[in-house]
Formats: C-alpha cells, sequence, structure tokens
C-alpha cells in the first residue's frame, strides 16, 4: 500500500526501494513486478530496466492484457514502435474490451507515423472509456498533425471544460496553439500544464517553443516542421528530393537570361536547408539570454544553445567585421583578417554537426556527430593559426584537412534524416 502511495505521488525513486524490498520476498507476483516496472519507466534512463521488470511480469502472468499493453508503452519509448505495435496487439487479443490496450496500440501507430490509424485506435479506447485522458490526448495529437484543426479545437476545448486540472489537456491545447500560430496562449496553457505538473516534459518542451516563437523566423520555422511532421516518412523523402532537384535545375539557369532569378533561387535554398539545421541551437541561445525562460532548459540544451548558437551568432560576427572592417585597412593589414574570416566560417560549420550532438537521444549518432563537429573546428583552428602565424606548412596541413572537413558536413545533414543517426 506504501508503494502504490508513492506511485501516486510520483516519488518514482522510493516506489521503486519500496517494491523491491517486497519482491525479495515474493519475487514472482506479477503485479509488484508491473508496478516496479512502472516506477522504472518513470526515472530518466530506467526504461531498459523496465522492460527488463515487465518482462518478468508477463512470464508470471502470460496472459494479463495490462502487461503487454504497458510492455508497448515502454517499447514505444525506446524507439522499438513496430515491437511496441505487436505488445500492443497482443494485449487487444487478450482483452478486446481494455481502452488501455487500445491507447498503447494508438500510440505505437503514432511513433510509426500511421496518424489515421492511430486516430481510429483513439477514438476506439475512448469508446470504450470516454474518459481515458491519456487516448484522448492521443486522438489530438493525430487530429493536430493531420491538420483537422477545427475538430481538434472543439475535443480540446471539451476536454479543458470537462477536467480543467488535467495537465495533459492543456499541453494538448498548448501545441494546438502554438501550430495554429497564437504563441503567447500557447505559453498560457503550457505554463499551467507546469504549474499543475512541473515534470511534464512535453508541456516543457511546448514552453520553449512558445518562448522562440517570439521570433518571426523561428515562427516560420516551426510552420514548417509541423508541416513536415504531418507528412508520412516516404512524402518526406519526397518532398527532400523534389526540394533538391529544383535547385539543381536553378543552376542550370546560369549563363541564360534568367541567371540572377537562378543565383536566388539557389542561395535562397541553401539558407532555408541549412537554417533548418541549426534553428533549434539558435532558439535555444535566445532562450537562455532570458532570465526567466532559461529555467525550462535542461542542462543539455543549454550546452547546445551555447555551443550551437553561439557558434553561429559569433561566426557570423567575425564574418561581417572582417568584411566591413578590411576595405578601411592598410593593405599590409588587410591580411591578418583572413584567419578571422577562416575562423568564422569554422564556427558556423562546427554547428552542423554539434546541432546533432548534445540532445540527440541516439547514442552512435550522438559520437558520431560530435566527433565530426570537432574534426570541422579542428581544421579551421589550425588553418587560421598557419594564417595568422604565416606558417606554409601548418597552413598546408590545414588547407589538406579543408576538402574532408566540408564532405563531413554535408554528410551530417544526410545522416542527420535517418533515426539511427538522430532521435
Amino acid at each position: 500500500m506504501r508503494a502504490v502511495q508513492l506511485l501516486r505521488l510520483r516519488r518514482y525513486a522510493d516506489a521503486e526501494g519500496a517494491l523491491k524490498e517486497i519482491l525479495s520476498q515474493d519475487p514472482s507476483d506479477g503485479f509488484l513486478l508491473h508496478r516496479l516496472s512502472v516506477a522504472q519507466f518513470h526515472q530518466e534512463g530506467k526504461e531498459k530496466a523496465a522492460l527488463q521488470t515487465i518482462d518478468r511480469a508477463i512470464g508470471c502472468e502470460p496472459a494479463e492484457s495490462d502487461f503487454h499493453a504497458f510492455r508497448s508503452i515502454i517499447l514505444n519509448r525506446l524507439d522499438r514502435e513496430k515491437d511496441a505495435l505487436t505488445a500492443a496487439d497482443e494485449a487487444v487479443r487478450l482483452e478486446p474490451s481494455s481502452s488501455f490496450a487500445f491507447t498503447a496500440k494508438a500510440s505505437a501507430l503514432m511513433g510509426l507515423r500511421r496518424h489515421a490509424d492511430a486516430e481510429a485506435s483513439a477514438r476506439e479506447a475512448l469508446a470504450l472509456d470516454p474518459d481515458d485522458g491519456s487516448a484522448a490526448n492521443i486522438l489530438s495529437h493525430a487530429l493536430r498533425i493531420q491538420g483537422k484543426s477545427a475538430e481538434n479545437e472543439d475535443r480540446i476545448e471539451a476536454m479543458l471544460a470537462r477536467d480543467p486540472e488535467d495537465d495533459d489537456n492543456h499541453c494538448a491545447a498548448g501545441w494546438q496553439a502554438l501550430q495554429s500560430g497564437r504563441h503567447k496562449q500557447a505559453q498560457t496553457h503550457f505554463m499551467e500544464a507546469l504549474r499543475l505538473n512541473p515534470e511534464n516534459d512535453l508541456a516543457r518542451e511546448g514552453m520553449l517553443e512558445a518562448f522562440k516563437s517570439r521570433s518571426p523566423l523561428y515562427r516560420s520555422y516551426l510552420k514548417w516542421v509541423f508541416w513536415m511532421a504531418s507528412q508520412s516518412q516516404a512524402r518526406q523523402w519526397a518532398i527532400i528530393i523534389g526540394i533538391y532537384v529544383a535547385q539543381r535545375l536553378l543552376r542550370k539557369l546560369s549563363g541564360t537570361p534568367y541567371a540572377t532569378i537562378g543565383a536566388i533561387g539557389v542561395g535562397v535554398f541553401w539558407v532555408v536547408i541549412l537554417w533548418t539545421h541549426v534553428a533549434r541551437g539558435v532558439g535555444n541561445l535566445f532562450v537562455l539570454l532570458d532570465r526567466v525562460a532559461r529555467h525550462a532548459l535542461k542542462r543539455r540544451q543549454k550546452w547546445e544553445a551555447i555551443v550551437v548558437g553561439g557558434g553561429i551568432t559569433s561566426g557570423i560576427g567575425l564574418l561581417v567585421i572582417s568584411f566591413v572592417a578590411k576595405p578601411f585597412l592598410d593593405p599590409g593589414r588587410a591580411p591578418l583578417f583572413l584567419p578571422a574570416i577562416v575562423l568564422g566560417a569554422t564556427f558556423i560549420g562546427c554547428a552542423f554537426p554539434f546541432s546533432y550532438t548534445f540532445t540527440n537521444d541516439a547514442p552512435v549518432g550522438r559520437w558520431i556527430m560530435g566527433a565530426a563537429g570537432f574534426f570541422v573546428l579542428a581544421t579551421g583552428v589550425i588553418l587560421s593559426a598557419g594564417l595568422a602565424g604565416g606558417s606554409d606548412g601548418v597552413t598546408a596541413f590545414g588547407m589538406r584537412l579543408m576538402a574532408p572537413a566540408l564532405i563531413t558536413i554535408f554528410l551530417v545533414t544526410l545522416l542527420s534524416n535517418f533515426r539511427f543517426f538522430r532521435r
């Protein structure tokens, strides 16, 4: 009873300790193992332990639908969406009248980006239990992703009227407002969600996005993200390839009367594409500079703000200062600004791999991107040091590394589209 009460109070570490003490006396109690799995699941970094525990519970009671449904939830958190869907289907098979089983299935389908199927499963769950808050929020999310804003607005309004003290309801309302471009209203809902539950990570992420959306530039980026999220993975790749083909066609306009149009089109293409990679880090820098908003950032997001946002802003600053100041210098001193130009370009270049390092949940990708960032940074520092010191040997070595560094930046932008390298 104490362990269950600790779970209700969200004191998960204490609940885990209490449950392990009980299980030392009765290690084959499926209910206790399930509760222990819940306690572990809600602690950061213990998802794999939770999966092992729920597997033990299923070994004790293989016909318990809720155990399979919760196993699906854990697998979904671990980015094993196909396995999560299999576990949810088993839960539905064991108990077709379980709203929890259909909610787990809807969650797995959302992870697979099968939004229409997720909507159907969430509706099944709500038909079985109209008060299922998790199913209601998944349905709201599925409707929002599919662009069914009018229906979602009505549903959220009903959810808030039924339970105005539910943090998930306010979180859903915040994301809908954010997607609709009402960032101030979104901020109000996210603040209320965090007041009701300070551990609501989705509300905290929404709060950060709402703060960043004060910038018109970031709002434009966010609209692009929301729109791309509403597309299937195959359609997303088709859009990316289509945009690439379009800019290749624009490049062929060089040497024709429409060369200026082509050059502008290609320039806009690269600015937009490159901005999408570093927008989050630059946005986090703006949040970090706000005395109130910075408290919503996690430690790794602060590092991303400093390294990525700081790299972009300082790099652009060095380039601007170099090009503006150069005409006013004596011809003998002008070459001193060449190292500054190289260093500015380096800070911008290494921001791309670092943007997929600090907040990347894919372990392999995090290390690869981090190593790529340090390689690009080291290349620029070596070359700028050689130019500043007048060392031909160091300069030549840095120049030899330039081509691999540029290829590295290109590969990073390509690999970031694969979940194995970025989550």
